[in-house]
């Protein structure tokens, strides 16, 4: 059965009919390749078609009015002078204020000046404070006025109860040195207490 549509080729629209490349054209048409002046992608891509018995990619060129155009195309750099219309100021935004934002308010200069001033005359404005920390000691509990004679002496007897009660479990040999060293110590602050009154 003949392929029924002359305009398309055979094996349909999405699907082109292979070519059968004989091995010289292969070879003529790797040489072609390895002496052409083509990019290493221009080249894969005739490589592979080549293999794959696939029609060969048209390369674009640009046509000789477009070499021209590009020629003669000047570059503008974004820091060179160059007239601009009016429209084209505007559009660029060089003519948009920023919306005006006010920051928070300054103090009142002459206030800051003298609450400077009563700082450098011995803090006439601390004054205020010590009335607040004298109202805070009145709310505190009172603290009781340790003797500390008594103190040094609880702390003896605390000891020597303590090593009766180890001596009556029969660990007192163990703990009687340490025990009389730290009651010795205990006495010496009494007297040194007592030189001092």
């Amino acid at each position: 059965m003949e392929w029924p549509s002359k305009n398309v080729p055979k094996g349909g629209i999405f699907n082109n009919a292979r070519v059968k490349y004989t091995p010289e054209t292969r070879e003529f048409m790797q040489t072609l390749i390895n002496e052409s002046r083509m990019n290493i992608v221009q080249r894969n891509k005739l490589k592979y078609s080549l293999r794959n018995n696939e029609p060969l990619p048209a390369i674009s060129r640009p046509t000789p009015s477009q070499i021209r155009h590009e020629k003669y195309k000047v570059l503008i750099r974004p820091g060179s002078s160059k007239r601009r219309s009016l429209d084209k100021i505007r559009e660029s935004g060089a003519y948009e204020r920023e919306v005006y934002r006010p920051g928070p308010p300054k103090p009142d200069r002459e206030k800051v000046k003298q609450a400077l001033i009563d700082k450098m005359a011995q803090m006439r404005d601390a004054q205020p404070e010590t009335k607040k920390m004298q109202k805070s000691n009145s709310k505190l509990k009172p603290v009781k006025e340790i003797n500390r004679y008594e103190e040094l002496k609880a702390e003896i007897k605390e000891r020597e109860d303590w090593l009766q009660e180890m001596e009556a479990l029969g660990e007192g040999g163990k703990y009687r040195g340490l025990i009389r060293l730290q009651i010795l110590e205990r006495l010496k602050a009494i007297e040194a207490l007592a030189v001092e009154k």
